[in-house]
């Protein structure tokens, strides 16, 4: 019976004030003292119960906030984030929902209203819009993670400069417009001075994990992507890493996260990825640590 009620109290409460509303027989649970009673009794009874649904109405919301945490991800953290998900929930007390995309996209997204408590982006230049529109603090920002840019596909180790090899015909990369990998990506090409030739044979994704999955299935030559998306990645087809790409032909590739308006649980989360067990699950993952 217990069990009942805890999850069928608005149709009780329901039942009881329709009853009263329509002047009906009230139910077995109904007080005997309250027959032939007069009709402000009822009122009093149907203030009563809408009082009630309300006050169970906004506990059951205010626990569901509470317990929920947000977070938009760039793509390539997707893995490592889902390795963490038992560990973040129980030792934070939460249930995480991830909205993984690009990190361009998911700045429009919170911009935009889109739930979050914590925004974890590939490149610290996706943070400014949220700072400027002061939904994120700059007291509030970590850098979590490092990572390295790969050339990947099937065949023998080539040069960043052999790109523009026939056999490359198709490549693909992060759209360098809103996903960070991309903009490392065209940085490192253009430092190689073969922009111009590959330029033409790029195909652009929504996300680097888009990049990769193309490489996987053949569809292009070789995808630019980061080293941390082939963590997990068993290929027999000869698929691996073509290319180490050189860093310094490219910006510094920093995973900064940022709280979003303040939030306790956002703030709680970058702290404990902060933490060296998190950071240790980070490196095994493919990422660079970063100094505390």
């Amino acid at each position: 019976m217990q069990g009942f009620f805890r999850h069928n109290h608005f149709g009780v409460i329901g039942h009881f004030v329709a009853m009263v509303l329509c002047g009906s027989r009230l139910p077995k649970y109904r007080s005997p003292q309250l027959a032939g009673k007069p009709l402000f009794c009822r009122y009093l009874l149907l203030g009563t119960s809408l009082c009630l649904c309300s006050l169970l109405a906004g506990c059951g919301e205010d626990r569901r906030k509470s317990d929920v945490l947000w977070v938009s991800a760039a793509a390539s953290l997707g893995p490592v984030l889902e390795s963490l998900r038992l560990s973040i929930e129980g030792e934070l007390g939460v249930e995480l929902q991830l909205n993984l995309a690009g990190s361009g996209t998911l700045t429009r997204q919170v911009l935009e209203g889109a739930p979050a408590d914590l925004v974890i982006l590939a490149h610290p230049q996706w943070m400014d819009p949220l700072i400027e529109a002061q939904r994120v603090l700059p007291s509030d920002i970590e850098d979590v993670a490092g990572n390295r840019l790969v050339i990947v596909g099937r065949g023998e180790p080539i040069e960043l400069a052999q790109l523009r090899d026939p056999r490359f015909a198709r490549i693909a990369i992060g759209d360098p417009a809103s996903v960070p990998a991309g903009r490392y990506a065209e940085q490192a090409i253009r430092h190689a001075g073969v922009w111009d030739e590959v330029e033409p044979r790029l195909i652009p994704t929504a996300d680097v994990r888009a990049a990769l999955r193309y490489a996987l299935s053949g569809d292009v030559g070789a995808a630019v992507v980061y080293r941390s998306d082939l963590t997990g990645i068993q290929d027999g087809d000869g698929f691996g890493v073509l290319c180490l790409v050189d860093p310094a032909g490219h910006d510094p590739i920093v995973v900064t996260a940022g709280v979003v308006d303040g939030s306790p649980g956002g703030t709680r989360l970058l702290e404990w990825l902060r933490r060296e067990p998190a950071q240790q699950r980070m490196a095994e993952a493919g990422f660079d640590s970063v100094p505390r």
